[in-house]
């Protein structure tokens, strides 16, 4: 989905990408185990971005979506947003609370919001423990409380951008993750961003 604006550094993004990788099967294996459900990482990607180029680059889309914003605080500050259509989103909840064929689902009831808070916050989490496990510091985070959204693509992301409170030629370190949830044989898909303030990452790597 994504085009890299700098690809001059070839063993860091390869070092970065294995970094992506852990992260997106561990993030994977422990939601499928928390959820009761079968999520299986598809492809796992890094790259560095200024935040224009990313909404640039996420392009221009009618599909209505239900998305999870999760920012990080600490030394390390981040955030991440995980996207999945409606549709999708609803099969995937519907299994997770182990609701009934004939009961309806709605994505803002209390175990729905969970259902997803819990698959951001475990993605987020795995992320954050994989780059800083990688650097060698002692650091601390923590996972804010999680904000979902529901609308058409367009609307939820200009609704992320605004949370993010960025300039647009600030640049990312960003990570990205396409997954499958099995549901009953058939395949679900998301999307998840995993964006690092790259000037805060360099300051800190520095110290």
């Amino acid at each position: 989905m994504f085009e890299n604006a700098n690809t001059s550094a070839g063993n860091q993004f390869t070092h970065l990408g294995a970094i992506g990788q852990e992260a997106s099967v561990k993030g994977t294996s422990l939601a499928s185990k928390k959820l009761d459900l079968t999520i299986k990482a598809q492809d796992s990607n890094v790259y560095i971005l200024s935040l224009k180029d990313i909404k640039t680059q996420l392009g221009a889309k009618d599909a209505l979506v239900v998305s999870v914003l999760t920012k990080v605080l600490g030394n390390l500050p981040a955030a991440s947003f995980l996207m999945i259509g409606r549709e999708n989103a609803l099969k995937i909840i519907s299994v997770a609370i182990g609701a009934k064929s004939t009961r309806a689902i709605t994505l803002f009831s209390f175990s729905s919001q969970i259902t997803l808070k819990i698959l951001g916050e475990i993605l987020t989490s795995s992320y954050s423990e994989s780059l800083i496990s990688e650097m060698g510091k002692e650091l601390e985070f923590s996972v804010g409380s999680p904000e979902i959204f529901s609308d058409n693509w367009n609307n939820t992301l200009e609704l992320i951008f605004s949370r993010l409170n960025g300039k647009d030629q600030d640049s990312y370190l960003v990570f990205t993750l396409s997954f499958n949830c099995e549901v009953h044989n058939n395949n679900y898909q998301g999307f998840f961003v995993y964006l690092v303030d790259r000037i805060a990452l360099k300051n800190l790597l520095n110290q």
